[in-house]
């Protein structure tokens, strides 16, 4: 059986009703709409948790207050949990703070699984970003300045100083001049051609 997300639930449920309205029965919308009749009933009637305002529970049922829900916890987990590095505790006691945790599942779990999704998300696309940035610039020579954090493992960290701009990242077995240089080469053959030409000094 498929699992209907949130936001398909809400366009279900903003379907039903106008096919409702027009004098379609239950079973007439439901089997229309590909679901069952009970499970149909139990969207538009589900009640959320909590005493959130029963103008905000009217919209969140729509595809637009779905939507907009999800933009609001991926705004906070972004803020919170991604720029300020304040973990999904925050974000779950925003979430209760705000009362969107009536409609929002609270617990570590599920904070923690969107956050590792939205985390691996913003990879993905810094990715694509450099790749597409790169392409459209000249080689040029910069200075990288080079740094290691421990949590818990040894983590190399290259800036180019005039943009601030992070060149690497990554977690490595030790920090020796030879494994700076290699980690800085993988990094540089997976930018575009163009830039993997470009001249690196290293400032140790």
């Amino acid at each position: 059986m498929t699992r209907r997300t949130r936001l398909e639930q809400a366009e279900h449920i903003a379907a039903a009703e106008s096919r409702l309205a027009a004098g379609e029965t239950q079973r007439e919308v439901a089997a229309a709409l590909g679901v069952a009749r009970s499970t149909l009933l139990e969207w538009c009637h589900e009640q959320p948790l909590g005493d959130a305002p029963a103008g905000l529970v009217a919209f969140v049922r729509t595809p637009e207050g779905m939507s907009w829900l999800h933009r609001m916890v991926i705004a906070a987990h972004f803020s919170i949990t991604l720029r300020a590095a304040g973990g999904t505790r925050l974000e779950s006691e925003f979430l209760e703070l705000s009362g969107l945790s009536a409609f929002v599942g609270v617990s570590d779990g599920a904070q923690h699984k969107l956050n590792a999704a939205l985390e691996a998300a913003l990879v993905t696309e810094a990715e694509a970003q450099r790749t597409t940035l790169g392409e459209g610039m000249a080689p040029r020579q910069v200075t990288v300045c080079e740094d290691e954090t421990f949590h818990p493992g040894a983590c190399l960290v290259a800036i180019e100083p005039v943009s601030n701009f992070i060149l690497l990242e990554g977690y490595a077995a030790d920090r020796s001049a030879a494994t700076w240089t290699a980690a800085l080469e993988v990094r540089s053959a997976r930018a575009t051609p163009t830039r993997a030409s470009a001249g690196l000094q290293g400032a140790h």
